[in-house]
């Protein structure tokens, strides 16, 4: 099979994108393609479902006897994980069959115009940066809210997020503080922009100190920004023209900056691969694709350019299980956190190539979260007899950490990066803040 590349052509502007007799003519040809390979039987919940309906008696095995409402039923089980063109599809571009499995679920979603409310509330969670400052700068009641058991019950209608989900907490938004670099470092002179990302920027998250910890310790300068949220969440409703939009916006933002490195996974995705798809003729977006880097891949190529790799000094004997995220796969770079997390010293490490079943907002929805448990449960079994389970997805370890309780497993889940940190530096004093008095406001 030939390596796929993610940077491929969506033709989302022509009048064809949006023929539904078109759609629905590939949905069909793709499904049966699908369904005489077979190969993505274990990959998610939509393939069993495809599969299923295929050989029920009624359908007999023949995509044409499938209805709109049986395709509807399909459908709405895809993450747009990408994982089916990236590792089990043999009949990907240049094949002549061209299957593109998720980018036609992100057209179907395109072209379905829902005017329900329900669609209208799914869209307005999906402008984070019009509700989350607010729910940030009353955090503790935002908090309190959610956790509350009577007030997610009575939310859940509207949202259609289940009540029983374990959802991120807000973090107050006061300044982070940036530690000033150390003159010794081996790196000192150098300099990184730190895209903080609408998940590092509005919820809890100990990764981004951990970050910023390691990176002044080897004497990188460090700015960090957040001009908006990369779309992903508009995008994975098949809203191109506000994601496209939106990628236009920010990525003038950046113009200056000579490397971006966004703290999310699927961020550093839809910087690298989508906006490029979304907007190939915008000189902004095609320069910050290629300036962009994954943070796992952006640490260890400091580790090694300075010869940091045996600075780990503690050891985790309990074993780390790393999940490898689908948006790490997806990028198609190998896995860095797995290099780095091999530098540990006496530290198992298990490489667990499965989904964790979140699938962004997709696994906190009332009509998904089961499934979504369901699909992760490969993950949590994999992870038996570690003491640590490490995810570089942020929405992926609130799922784990909930997915874990419910299996009575007492591993706790970290960042790769707090792990590395860790060993290097010791535990950090606080999850939040750092002494010292440079601050950069988000």
């Amino acid at each position: 099979m030939n390596n796929p590349t993610l940077n491929r052509p969506l033709a989302w502007k022509d009048a064809k994108f949006y023929d539904k007799d078109d759609l629905d003519q590939e949905i069909r040809r793709v499904f049966d393609i699908c369904n005489g390979c077979r190969r993505c039987f274990n990959l998610c919940g939509l393939f069993p479902k495809l599969f299923d309906r295929m050989d029920s008696p009624e359908i007999d095995g023949d995509v044409e006897k499938l209805t709109s409402e049986h395709i509807a039923e399909i459908i709405p089980s895809c993450t747009l994980c990408d994982m089916c063109f990236m590792v089990k599809c043999p009949y990907v571009p240049p094949h002549p069959w061209n299957v593109d499995f998720p980018r036609l679920m992100l057209r179907y979603r395109a072209v379905q115009k829902k005017s329900s409310f329900q669609a209208w509330v799914s869209k307005r969670l999906a402008h984070i940066d019009t509700y989350a400052p607010l729910a940030s700068a009353c955090a503790p009641v935002t908090n309190a809210v959610l956790g509350c058991g009577c007030a997610r019950k009575a939310i859940e209608p509207l949202t259609h997020i289940d009540r029983r989900a374990q959802l991120p907490r807000f973090r107050s938004r006061k300044n982070r503080t940036i530690p000033l670099p150390n003159p010794e470092g081996k790196a000192f002179g150098k300099t990184v922009c730190l895209y903080t990302t609408c998940a590092m920027t509005y919820y809890v998250s100990r990764m981004v100190e951990a970050t910023l910890r390691l990176l002044a310790h080897w004497g990188l300068t460090v700015r960090m920004r957040y001009p908006g949220c990369c779309g992903m969440p508009l995008w994975e409703q098949g809203a191109l023209k506000a994601t496209a939009k939106q990628a236009k916006k920010i990525a003038k933002t950046f113009r200056e900056e000579d490397v971006v490195i966004p703290l999310t996974p699927s961020c550093t995705l839809m910087l690298q691969s989508e906006w490029p798809a979304l907007c190939p003729d915008n000189p902004d977006v095609l320069s910050l694709a290629k300036k962009t880097k994954d943070l796992s891949e952006f640490i260890a190529s400091i580790m090694q350019e300075y010869a940091l790799l045996s600075e780990a000094k503690t050891p985790f004997p309990e074993g780390i299980a790393l999940h490898m995220a689908c948006h790490v796969r997806a990028q198609n770079k190998g896995n860095p956190s797995h290099i780095l997390l091999r530098q540990l010293p006496e530290t198992p490490v298990r490489l667990v190539e499965r989904c964790s079943g979140h699938g962004g907002m997709w696994g906190y929805k009332k009509e998904h979260f089961q499934e979504a448990l369901d699909v992760g449960k490969p993950v949590i079994k994999q992870s038996e007899s570690m003491g640590i389970v490490a995810t570089e997805c942020p929405l992926a370890h609130e799922h784990l950490v909930q997915s874990l309780k419910l299996a009575k497993h007492p591993a706790r889940v970290m960042h790769p990066i707090e792990l590395l940190a860790e060993s290097i530096l010791g535990h950090s004093p606080s999850s939040e803040t750092l002494p010292h008095p440079n601050k950069e406001t988000l």
